[in-house]
């Protein structure tokens, strides 16, 4: 099997970073291939490999994927399917459920049945769960093997840091450069009003809504109508996962739809019986069957792959963004063969819009909760600064009655914010202008982006690892420099001392110059030091206005004057 060009990337990092640790982490989003990069791995790893998953789909279709990578039988640990001494032996790959490896029989534990030294290789999959004691036993346990975990979603939301338990990182590739690569389908959103609900019942817990009290919350008829109103008219048909909180709301609102539109819908949960949800799953991915709403409870996430689903709709509300990007992930698979054949993001991107899944609706139950839930607006705009995001949920929150039903790209609700912040400090320092007042240049710290500023590349930040802090002496000199750190890791303030090392030595112009030429209307462009120096002091004695910096980072001092 051929890896795309991302994958090959991926794998190199963890044969790279799994070679000077113990241990690494992989992030993918949903739907572009961790499953293949594990496949590789364990073809490249020394001795056994053993695979561990927290859900009997994922178990499957890891020992699947090996298989079909390296041409070899993967055996199976799991529930009654437990390997006996010769498979332990001949086996080099094994693929089994964290709970069946923990479990106990005859008091001792079914990963103790294998040598401590008995694997090379541990691959965790979704391994945001691997904070949790069961997976700590297994890693502890087989403690001369490299471990390898993957996820899309390496956020959790108690807080608990994955530091402990990964100590590098070994590729990041985020939902938003696989769709601006082509390799998943554009989102759109559409907003629906849930009302009927009684906030008072909706609990926190753990940082997020408690499932039980918000189940309890919509019981009522009319929040479950509403959630049906919203799929049968917003969806355009598509196939639809729905997710909502708790079993008998599921059961109602099928019920809801059944009234309505005989046959189109069938709820899944975790009690189940095991065959009749693999009978509803595979109806919901059959695209000519007649069974188009999946409504289920915390069963289609992780694991579960429907490239036929082009609908999201989210009345299991959150303020999880590693949920609701799991929730979301399924639906941003192309339909298969779309995409490979090509191998330029604009050419991936047009198939997609040719085909018959050009994009995926998101469809967004609005409710007044304790909490702000968080939205696809949240999933995409990982990278964009905090000032931006929340003129992002206050143009939201100001223009929910128009927005409710409209279909939107939530790529361009961001960049209108991103607009709007412009305009409103372009509109703050005409004030200024106007008014006559001058704005000196005696700089603190600098409040634009410094890496648009110097015009480099900003490392990605990760919150699970960091490079070694700089000192004191280090610090300082990025502070006189006009440069602020805050929000920025100890990768992102290393580039950028780096880069004010490299400016120092070239004699180029630094921060407070550019910011006050640029206030003057003057690019510095490749300027040296004297030459901005010497072109700051001509505008000032022609008499010029100083408009002053646009980002509010300068320590004004003002001075009264006639208006221009």
């Amino acid at each position: 099997m051929n890896l795309r060009g991302f994958q090959g990337q991926a794998l190199a990092g963890v044969v790279s970073c799994l070679r000077a640790h113990r241990s690494t982490i992989l992030v993918m989003p949903t739907g572009t291939g961790k499953t293949v990069v594990m496949g590789h791995a364990a073809r490249l790893a020394r001795g056994r490999v053993l695979c561990v998953a927290h859900r009997e789909e994922l178990v499957h279709q890891n020992a699947t994927a090996i298989e079909r990578i390296t041409g070899l039988h993967v055996g199976i640990e799991m529930g009654d399917d437990r390997l006996g001494a010769l498979s332990m032996q001949s086996l080099r790959f094994v693929s089994a459920s964290v709970q069946s490896l923990t479990s106990k029989r005859r008091k001792q534990r079914s990963y103790e049945r294998f040598p401590r030294d008995h694997f090379g290789l541990v691959m965790l999959d979704e391994c945001h769960h691997a904070i949790a004691p069961t997976w700590g036993m297994v890693t502890e346990w087989f403690n001369t093997a490299k471990v390898l975990g993957v996820t899309a979603t390496p956020l959790r939301m108690d807080g608990l840091a994955m530091a402990n338990t990964f100590e590098s990182v070994a590729y990041e590739y985020e939902i938003n450069d696989a769709i601006r690569d082509g390799w998943l389908v554009p989102l759109k959103m559409v907003q629906c009003r849930l009302s009927g609900i009684d906030t008072s019942r909706v609990r926190v817990s753990a940082g997020d809504f408690s499932d039980a009290s918000l189940a309890e919350a919509i019981e009522a008829e009319k929040p479950l109508q509403c959630i049906v109103d919203g799929v049968l008219q917003h969806s355009q048909g598509r196939k639809t996962i729905l997710y909502i909180p708790g079993v008998k709301n599921a059961a109602t609102v099928t019920e809801i739809f059944d009234r309505r539109c005989p046959g189109i819908a069938a709820f899944v949960h975790g009690k189940t019986d095991r065959d009749v949800r693999r009978d509803i799953m595979a109806r919901f991915k059959n695209p000519s069957d007649r069974l188009r709403v999946l409504v289920n409870v915390g069963i289609a996430t992780e694991g579960f792959d429907a490239p036929v689903c082009s609908c999201i709709a989210i009345a299991r509300l959150t303020t999880s963004v590693g949920l609701l990007t799991q929730m979301v992930g399924r639906g941003t698979r192309p339909l298969a063969g779309t995409v490979d054949p090509h191998d330029q993001p604009a050419a991936r991107r047009a198939a997609i819009a040719a085909s018959q899944k050009k994009d995926c609706i998101v469809l967004e139950f609005v409710a007044r909760l304790p909490r702000m839930s968080v939205g696809l607006v949240d999933v995409l705009g990982g990278t964009v600064s905090d000032e931006i995001m929340a003129k992002v949920h206050a143009m939201m929150q100001d223009r929910t009655e128009r927005q409710f039903g409209r279909v939107q790209d939530p790529a361009e609700v961001i960049a209108r914010a991103k607009a709007e912040v412009e305009r409103e400090a372009k509109e703050k320092h005409e004030s200024l202008r106007r008014k006559g007042i001058v704005i000196t240049a005696t700089w603190d710290t600098l409040s634009r982006d410094p890496f648009d500023a110097l015009g480099i590349a900003k490392p990605k930040s990760t919150s699970l690892f960091d490079a070694p802090p700089l000192r004191e002496h280090q610090l300082r000199m990025l502070s006189r420099a006009g440069i602020s750190i805050a929000g920025l890791d100890n990768k992102q303030r290393r580039a950028l001392f780096r880069n004010i090392i490299h400016r120092i030595k070239a004699g180029l112009w630094t921060i407070p110059q550019e910011m006050t030429l640029r206030s003057m209307g003057v690019a510095a462009a490749s300027m040296k030091f004297a030459e901005a120096s010497a072109m700051i002091d001509r505008i000032r004695k022609s008499g010029s206005s100083s408009v002053g910096p646009r980002t509010g980072g300068a320590r004004y001092t003002t001075v009264n004057r006639s208006p221009a």
